[in-house]
């Protein structure tokens, strides 16, 4: 039996994963999860800037040289943030696993072994399997993936649906860590809308994984939105046995980021995660899902929102 802890969509908020990671290792966590979106501006304001000025001068042309400049200068700003993210995770001691989410650039740079994307390991009698970005990008995201195109470089993980499929059938994980929700357990946005993978929701139904775990709808966590039911956790019935999947929701502190400016438009609800108790086959027998939050936007002690047999 172990318990592994559980984040998602952490936004750039190094201050939450530091408050989570050192919470995980007080209550002897064996396992941390992040299940990708670590980056919210994975570029600099002045350099936006710059790249809006020369596009403003040139008239909407932009040459190889000027793309490959800022998309250099976007790795460095990004590399900084997400080292620092390492150095948080590595100072604890707790093994953890990540994968990259819709905002984030390859992880296996910075985060080596650990970074899960495309790739399987064992965990006690479990074999996990990992897969990260989905196919919903912001306009601040759309233009890096955008630029990267233009020059044949992947500046943000390239999603592919198709792909993610033909993963799950080929390794028949029964442990799967991904960004994007199965479809219609745990995708549920504010207007109601399913946002998940229907492959990954075909693999569940007809493989039975034991647990999913990931991210990306925040109104899908535990806070929820008005519409949603599930609050972070739903299960899958199956005819070999039930999938259960969580979504911890977004650790971070999230905004809708203003794609000129890289100012925020709207805040959003944050600071959740989630505690899994997991048998070693992987199994999940009980979830507890906690929020660090506070008034106004400062990051607070974790407390348990519930605790939820399985």
């Amino acid at each position: 039996m172990e318990n592994w802890y559980v984040c998602a969509d952490i936004h750039d908020d190094i201050e939450a994963l530091a408050k989570f990671a050192d919470f995980a290792q007080a209550n002897r966590a064996d396992k941390i999860v992040v299940c990708g979106d670590l980056s919210l501006r994975p570029y600099a304001v002045a350099d936006l800037s710059n790249l809006l000025d020369e596009l403003e001068s040139q008239k909407g042309q932009l040459n190889d040289t000027q793309i490959n400049a800022f998309l250099q200068k976007c790795k460095s700003w990004n590399s900084k943030i997400l080292n620092q993210m390492r150095e948080v995770l590595n100072k604890n001691k707790v093994p953890f696993i990540v994968v990259p989410g819709n905002y984030d650039p390859s992880l296996e740079e910075v985060f080596g072994p650990a970074d899960l994307h495309k790739k399987t390991v064992i965990c006690g009698e479990a074999k996990v399997a990992g897969f990260g970005g989905a196919d919903l990008y912001p306009p601040h995201i759309s233009l890096l993936m955008k630029l990267g195109e233009l020059v044949g470089k992947e500046a943000i993980v390239r999603y592919d649906e198709q792909e993610l499929g033909a993963f799950l059938f080929k390794e028949r994980p029964s442990v799967v860590i991904t960004h994007n929700p199965p479809y219609q357990l745990c995708d549920m946005s504010h207007d109601d809308t399913h946002w998940g993978s229907r492959n990954l929701f075909s693999y569940a139904s007809a493989r039975n994984p034991k647990l999913i775990l990931s991210g990306h709808l925040h109104t899908a966590g535990p806070l929820g939105s008005r519409f949603d039911t599930q609050k972070g956790i739903a299960v899958l019935d199956g005819k070999s046995g039930k999938t259960v999947v969580i979504n911890p929701g977004n650790l971070g502190r999230f905004s809708i980021v203003n794609p000129r400016t890289l100012e925020s438009d709207l805040d959003l609800p944050y600071g959740t995660f989630c505690r899994v108790q997991v048998e070693n086959d992987g199994t999940p027998i009980e979830a507890q899902q906690y929020l660090l939050s506070g008034a106004p936007r400062i990051i607070a002690e974790p407390k348990s929102l519930r605790k939820i047999t399985i």
